[in-house]
């Protein structure tokens, strides 16, 4: 959060920044190098072609055009469905299901079995949702059942899904207000990229397939047909299918074909080295993706298949651009002007920011100097925490866990699967936020902390969530980083790099800037905190 002035100064010394090293770049000849010049084009091509998509979304974000989206989006998707209220519970006990599983039940007595189980039972209000956002197989079972009924139980990852049935209305259509347009127009936006892209994927052919030439619909990843436990054409289950890729993912070949596009007459190939060059990586199970699957709770194929879709969508936006000649229009040259002078400084820095032995072994020391001296002797701990909307529900949880009435581990796989539970890793002091340390650190290792903690679930993923049940897994030493350990010497050869072209950025600056914001340069660069900041976010982190 940053104030209005915050914001000026920091445009202000963008430009300034921007400016002069673009201007040492091209006095040193780095501008004429054809691998400078390669890279700068394509960071070029793909800025003009998200330019674009944004000015076609755009375009059709008028209020009479949203108006018209959101009437056909009724007509479409909406007209004579229904919405329904209902409580969805999730739970892993089976006993749970058998007592829900009734012909009618008032919701007190269901109320009074779900509270009685929260160890293993957690259930959510869903006040008039569309029936469109349920799988067919729900959505039926609900308009078949009377109301206060329990339909399923759907399985999903290890527990048991069930429905309270409270009310099914007929969906009702809004008013198109002003107001309603400001709510209204973000969902059709994504909804309009989507018709932009596949209006282009038509126009340039496109074809696009997973890592084992089979065809794959982008535009529908993991979708109704791939449901898990549902047959899908290959007689495969998702769970199967998901087994299946990853001995695909590992196996695959850099020349296979994961997309393809015709480029005037010709027809382009985008191949797995493609992918792997656009994402970093030098296998498709590497940990940026693979992490991408856990943060996304999504399997590494569906992931996979997203990647293969933005790259595609990229080269495709590249083709449209071409075709239009967008890049040569006024509004988009100002704004590739900009980007390019940003891509100009960085290639210099890039080109003329070289360490050696003793500026890695500065960096190192200066970061260990940095840490104080309880943080080195203390632990690192492993944690685990389950969220819940109010005090009371989890003070209930805690006090069933340590009564030894239910399991940590039960509780934490159904909040896995509902979202409201997070495994944080190990934990250091540094960066924990202290009301979390003070507990942990207390708390005996394979156990649950004593005591409910308030704290903001947003910051680890969990939205409108303040108190948490605390599990200490495991504790262990602090382990100092090593620039014997290859990982850490290429982080402190990062940052070293990164020390330097911010030293770099400051000496062109001092001689090239007489005042920023009307301030002496020589007094912002005093301020050796806020400069180190301002240009750290110009630069980029470590790595």
């Amino acid at each position: 959060r940053m104030s209005l002035s915050d914001i000026k100064n920091i445009v202000a010394w963008r430009m300034a920044y921007n400016k002069v090293l673009k201007d040492a770049a091209e006095k040193a000849g780095t501008t004429k190098d054809p691998a400078v010049q390669k890279i700068i084009e394509s960071r070029l091509s793909t800025a003009a072609g998200l330019l674009l998509l944004d000015r076609k979304t755009t375009e059709c974000m008028t209020y009479d055009k949203t108006k018209e989206h959101y009437e056909k989006t009724w007509e479409k998707n909406f007209k004579g469905t229904k919405e329904f209220t209902l409580i969805a519970i999730t739970t892993t006990d089976p006993n749970v299901v058998q007592r829900l599983m009734r012909e009618h039940m008032n919701e007190e007595d269901l109320k009074a079995v779900l509270d009685g189980n929260p160890g293993t039972t957690r259930y959510m209000y869903m006040e008039s949702r569309p029936q469109s956002l349920f799988p067919p197989e729900i959505s039926d079972a609900v308009l078949a059942a009377k109301l206060g009924a329990v339909v399923g139980p759907f399985e999903t990852r290890g527990a048991f899904m069930l429905f309270y049935v409270k009310k099914v209305d007929p969906t009702k259509k809004k008013e198109f207000t002003p107001e309603f347009f400001e709510t209204y127009k973000e969902t059709a936006r994504k909804d309009l990229i989507n018709t932009v892209l596949q209006d282009l994927y038509k126009k340039y052919s496109v074809e696009t397939f997973d890592v084992a030439g089979s065809p794959i619909d982008v535009f529908n990843i993991g979708g109704a047909d791939r449901k898990e436990g549902k047959d899908d054409k290959s007689g495969k289950t998702k769970k199967d299918k998901g087994k299946k890729s990853q001995a695909d993912l590992l196996k695959a070949k850099d020349d296979a074909v994961v997309g393809s596009f015709t480029n005037g007459d010709k027809k382009e190939k985008v191949t797995v080295s493609d992918l792997k060059k656009y994402y970093k990586v030098d296998s498709l199970l590497d940990e940026p993706l693979l992490a991408m699957a856990q943060q996304f709770n999504m399997e590494i194929s569906d992931v996979i298949e997203h990647a293969i879709k933005l790259l595609v969508d990229g080269k495709v936006l590249e083709q449209e651009v071409k075709h239009t000649k967008y890049d040569e229009t006024p509004e988009a040259k100002d704004k590739l002007e900009r980007i390019r002078a940003m891509e100009i400084a960085q290639q210099y820095l890039n080109k003329y920011v070289s360490v050696n032995k003793a500026d890695i072994k500065n960096a190192y020391n200066k970061f260990i100097k940095s840490i104080p001296e309880e943080e080195k002797n203390d632990n690192e701990i492993a944690v685990r925490m389950v969220f819940f909307r109010t005090r009371e529900d989890a003070s209930r949880a805690l006090q069933t866990i340590l009564s030894g009435d239910k399991k940590f581990g039960d509780m934490f796989k159904v909040a896995l699967t509902e979202k409201t539970g997070v495994d944080l890793g190990y934990l250091k002091r540094r960066g924990t936020p202290p009301e979390l340390w003070k507990l942990i650190k207390s708390g005996a290792s394979g156990a649950c902390c004593r005591e409910v903690v308030e704290i903001d679930g947003s910051q680890f993923g969990i939205r409108g969530a303040r108190f948490g049940i605390v599990y200490v897994a495991d504790r262990r030493p602090v382990v100092l980083p090593s620039l014997s350990n290859p990982q850490d010497a290429t982080y402190f050869k990062n940052l070293a790099e990164r020390e330097k072209a911010i030293e770099i950025a400051k000496e062109k600056i001092q001689a090239g800037v007489l005042t920023v914001n009307g301030r002496k340069v020589e007094d912002w660069l005093s301020n050796r905190e806020f400069i180190d900041r301002v240009l750290a976010m110009f630069i980029g982190t470590p790595g």
